[in-house]
């Protein structure tokens, strides 16, 4: 699903973390996110999630907007239907990647198969089915 962030702002006090930003994020790609400690890379993510609430700018998920800060629009972070995995393995660190990414899904109530699908559909999307097994290994 695209997601299109258009001048996207959040202030920490008087501190901008993100100011200004604008991206679309095309479904079926990858795109990486750069920056130097402290640019605001996962602010914006968390703004996305819901995690965090943006000062101002508005965000779409596909057709429906989940943000704007003009039209006082705010879905909570458990009506967005996102997953998000955090930059530090610290969440869930008894479970393995394929198991974390599998969690979200089964909060859904998907089925067995279908939550298997959908985790290793993700794992082959970045490239990390190969670290799902270092990862049960160790």
């Amino acid at each position: 699903m695209r997601c299109k962030v258009s001048n996207l702002s959040k202030f920490f006090k008087k501190s901008p973390a993100l100011n200004d930003v604008s991206a679309t994020f095309e479904e079926g790609r990858i795109t990486v996110i750069l920056g130097p400690s402290g640019s605001g890379k996962t602010t914006l993510l968390r703004c996305i999630a819901g995690l965090e609430t943006a000062t101002s700018g508005d965000i779409e998920l596909g057709d429906r907007t989940i943000f704007s800060s003009g039209r006082e629009i705010n879905v909570p972070p458990h009506r967005r239907d996102l997953g998000m995995m955090f930059q530090s393995y610290g969440l869930w660190p008894h479970m393995s990647v394929q198991k974390n990414i599998e969690f979200p899904l089964q909060i859904k109530n998907l089925s067995a198969g279908e939550t298997r699908k959908k985790s290793q559909w993700a794992l082959e999307m970045v490239g990390l089915v190969g670290m799902m097994i270092a990862c049960l290994e160790n």
